[in-house]
């Protein structure tokens, strides 16, 4: 299967608009055959800053009210998954950190980021398996990446690829401690599940703050097969093998060979 990930550059909240960014890049990927595209978290509205006092609500979009078609309105009709980051106000009045799944010419579904940290964003609850071509995928968040749980349920449901919208930027301390984090916990989970993995950031500076992008494409084995240049908005595509196996935790690896150990991982979480 042939992926692609877009690498924003790192704007100013609240910003307006976000799905024509990419635009400029579908021509290409659609002639290259290209059949699911990640976009960065929050690619729409841009992704607030909520220690600096910037509120999620303002850039919040109702999935039932049609806010959200509107605003992903160019990203339709492409023919191709394209999988793409907002603010979602649910009907609950709730604020969600989401992910649109953009099959063609609709939305398929949306995903819920699992672990919003301290964000006035509720965390979501449920890991649906979405699908290409009949490709079962899964969609992660960013900080879900950092938790081994949301993939391993995720492969074990029987997703075949990652797809991780993803948004740093820190101050530059933090950034350089991060910085590795942020990329090696993404080849981690496609290494635990032994299934290919593609992500999306952002990349450059917004006032204090820095982004040298994590977007990356990785196959099952861990191996980046692609990644955008740091600090810049960019386009990356390649082929990863999407070999039809369901997968569980740690992939190929029998964990259950070894009750004692199975049994010493379950009691920590009672």
């Amino acid at each position: 299967m042939r992926v692609a990930a877009y690498q924003a550059p790192y704007r100013p909240y609240p910003a307006s608009g976000g799905a024509e960014l990419v635009l400029a890049f579908l021509d290409r990927a659609r002639s290259d055959g290209v059949e699911v595209v990640c976009c960065p978290e929050a690619l729409i509205g841009e992704l607030a800053n909520e220690t600096d006092g910037d509120s999620p609500s303002t850039v919040a979009l109702s999935v039932a009210d049609g806010e959200l078609e509107a605003a992903i309105a160019p990203l339709l009709g492409w023919g191709m998954t394209i999988v793409v980051g907002f603010t979602e106000r649910g009907t609950d009045s709730r604020l969600y950190n989401a992910a649109a799944v953009i099959s063609d010419s609709m939305v398929s579904g949306i995903y819920r980021k699992t672990y919003p940290g301290r964000s006035a964003c509720t965390a979501g609850t449920e890991l649906p398996i979405f699908h290409h071509d009949g490709v079962p995928f899964g969609v992660l968040i960013c900080n879900d990446a950092h938790a081994i749980e949301p993939a391993a349920v995720l492969a074990a449901k029987g997703a075949q690829l990652l797809v991780v919208p993803v948004h740093g930027g820190h101050r530059p301390a933090k950034e350089d401690a991060w910085r590795a984090r942020g990329s090696n916990v993404l080849i981690a989970r496609a290494v635990d599940n032994c299934i290919p993995l593609v992500a999306a950031d952002v990349g450059g500076w917004q006032g204090e703050r820095v982004c040298h992008g994590t977007t990356a494409i990785i196959d099952a084995h861990g191996t980046v097969v692609a990644s955008a240049e740091p600090l810049c908005e960019d386009f990356i595509v390649a082929d990863v093998s999407i070999d039809g196996e369901a997968r569980g935790l740690n992939g190929q690896i029998d964990v259950g060979a070894n009750p004692a150990v199975i049994e010493q991982f379950r009691a920590l979480w009672r």
